[in-house]
């Protein structure tokens, strides 16, 4: 599984580390090349929290509006 976040900044989207995001950020996914889609349908999401890892999941995360 290869994931891909990319960061909308001055009207772009660049390819960052997901560790890298931050509260505020609007940021989108990719796996495998598809566009990651949330639970209403959206493809671009607003950080809510810094990207933190999660010890029980092992993996690292970000709050989402």
């Amino acid at each position: 599984m290869t994931v891909k976040t990319q960061l909308y900044d001055n009207g772009k989207w660049i390819t960052i580390d997901h560790a890298e995001l931050k509260r505020r950020d609007k940021f989108r996914m990719f796996n495998n090349g598809k566009k990651v889609r949330g639970n209403k349908g959206q493809i671009a999401f607003t950080a809510k929290s810094d990207a933190y890892y999660n010890e029980e999941s092992k993996k690292v995360l970000v709050d989402i509006l």
